[in-house]
């Protein structure tokens, strides 16, 4: 992480005026940095010692670890709100990519890091890679209902029964019992005979 020493206003690349901060890494290197890139987390050491922790900064499961960290600890990220604002955490021990990483394996192709419980935080006992798929259906917004003895999201239900999502959810809206909901057919329209 960076100690700021100063602050003051430069131009970037193209040059646009903004804020830089005067940093210092742990390893002692000094330099002034974009303000805006060291508040939201996109800047918090300096290259060599990115390059010399662990890696794996370009790896898929490093920026699942750093994107999970800044929903839950960086008020200025877009999605804290629904991560760290509403008591999501990570494991202590999670706080270092070696440890997640240890913990989690690789990520398999095509998958992310999921909560089994949406409404516990990241650790090991909670955290599994998933499809995004697999994670659609655990969204906290998601609705899941009870028939037959089982409890799934609507969308399986609905796939299940040849139903479409938007019928079933209407009919559920309006009042219908679940059952009757799944198994009554739906309307086909008439044919016309020209």
């Amino acid at each position: 992480m960076f100690t700021v020493l100063d602050e003051r206003m430069g131009r970037d690349p193209s040059g646009h005026t903004r804020r830089e901060w005067l940093c210092r890494c742990v390893c002692g290197d000094t330099k002034w940095r974009s303000a805006g890139h060291v508040k939201d987390g996109r800047s918090t050491q300096c290259k060599a010692c990115a390059n010399t922790t662990h890696g794996y900064s370009k790896t898929r499961e490093y920026k699942a670890w750093y994107a999970m960290i800044h929903r839950c600890t960086n008020p200025t990220n877009k999605w804290y709100h629904r991560y760290g604002a509403r008591g999501i955490t990570v494991a202590d021990t999670w706080m270092e990519f070696e440890q997640f990483l240890a913990d989690m394996g690789l990520c398999p192709e095509g998958m992310t890091i999921e909560r089994k419980n949406n409404d516990e935080g990241y650790s090991k006992e909670n955290c599994v890679w998933a499809t995004r798929a697999e994670q659609m259906r655990n969204y906290s917004h998601n609705v899941h209902i009870t028939a037959f003895g089982k409890t799934q999201h609507l969308a399986e239900w609905a796939r299940a029964h040849a139903i479409r999502h938007d019928t079933l959810s209407w009919r559920l809206r309006n009042g219908w019992p679940v059952e009757k909901a799944l198994t009554t057919p739906t309307r086909t329209p008439k044919c016309v005979s020209l």
